[in-house]
């Protein structure tokens, strides 16, 4: 599944309590994956004083503790997909 901004700046604040119960359990079950623009946007959080790190940090640290990745495929595809 594909993670938003805020609830990957969430998992990394360790705020899994805002978490849905059936979000929460797909996030347990699922692989996860973000796009590169939730590293841009969680980026940009932290350039406006919302975040105290900056995208590739939460990333990286989600992939550690969740096995999170960051999508590879093109951009155009990742919203052609979405718009499915």
């Amino acid at each position: 599944i594909y993670l938003d901004t805020h609830v990957a700046a969430w998992l990394y604040a360790g705020q899994s309590d805002l978490l849905s119960p059936r979000a929460a359990k797909l996030i347990e079950e699922e692989e996860l994956r973000i796009s590169p623009m939730v590293i841009l946007e969680l980026e940009y959080l932290r350039e406006i004083g919302r975040l105290t790190v900056g995208g590739n940090s939460v990333a990286q640290s989600l992939s550690t503790q969740l096995g999170l990745q960051v999508c590879d495929l093109a951009f155009a595809a990742v919203i052609e997909s979405a718009l499915d």
